[in-house]
């Protein structure tokens, strides 16, 4: 629908081609790494087991680890654990 809708419009496919250049991507990549880049390198429980106290840095804190884990920066818990501890210091 989105191709015949550019088509008849503009004429432009520049999202489509890359949409569908995106998928063929996506779908190369084995299934088990699709799975593990779903699972949490950390977790709420992880940063209070590293002497965070509960509050709202939390969620930037995951935020921007689950960032970075889908963007292939941090590959392991324990490079985001290293990442954390230099990017958000316990005060």
């Amino acid at each position: 629908m989105h191709r015949v809708d550019c088509l008849s419009s503009h004429g432009g496919l520049y999202n489509y081609d890359f949409i569908r250049a995106k998928l063929i991507e996506f779908e190369a990549i084995p299934e088990q790494v699709k799975l593990d880049k779903l699972k949490r390198f950390v977790t709420g429980d992880d940063l209070i087991e590293m002497g965070y106290k509960q509050s709202p840095i939390f969620r930037t804190i995951l935020t921007d680890i689950e960032d970075r884990q889908l963007e292939n920066t941090l590959v392991d818990k324990v490079s985001a654990i290293e990442y954390i501890k230099g990017a958000y210091p316990i005060n």
